[in-house]
């Protein structure tokens, strides 16, 4: 496991996928490339997992526009506490993630105040498309349950 450094120092891990990656596994190197996303402002990594997910898209295009007005966003992200599906759940499989916001701050241009946002419990549907074959998922919707 490497690890990459964010723009204030921090390092996130960067999770390489093995050859058979559950979508659980999946699911958390996803959180933590959302993580990395809204810390660095660098969207393409996030949305290669996230290209069938609308709601993935507006949130990388809203973190792209903060970065590009001169603003940011700092966070720790999920800490993912259970990731719970269906036993016998094949195509699109929607799981319940339940985690722990970190506290956020954001400034959505250079000319914006920082808001800073509580940490908090959250829970999540986030649905993945297994790709038969290739042993490969995709995001395909995420939803605060």
């Amino acid at each position: 496991m490497a690890t990459a450094g964010g723009p204030d120092g921090t390092a996130l891990p960067h999770v390489k996928p093995h050859e058979a990656e559950s979508a659980q596994h999946f699911i958390r190197r996803w959180a933590a490339e959302e993580t990395r996303m809204q810390n660095t402002g660098r969207t393409a990594a996030y949305l290669a997992m996230s290209k069938d997910c609308a709601g993935c898209r507006h949130l990388a295009g809203t973190i792209h526009g903060y970065y590009a007005a001169g603003g940011h966003v700092h966070t720790a992200g999920w800490r993912i506490d259970s990731i719970d599906a269906p036993p016998s759940a094949t195509g699109v499989v929607t799981y319940y993630v339940t985690a722990q916001a970190a506290p956020m701050t954001i400034q959505e241009s250079s000319s914006t105040s920082v808001e800073h946002i509580p940490g908090r419990p959250v829970r999540y549907l986030v649905s993945v498309l297994v790709r038969h074959g290739s042993g490969s998922f995709t995001l395909t919707s995420r939803t605060l349950a």
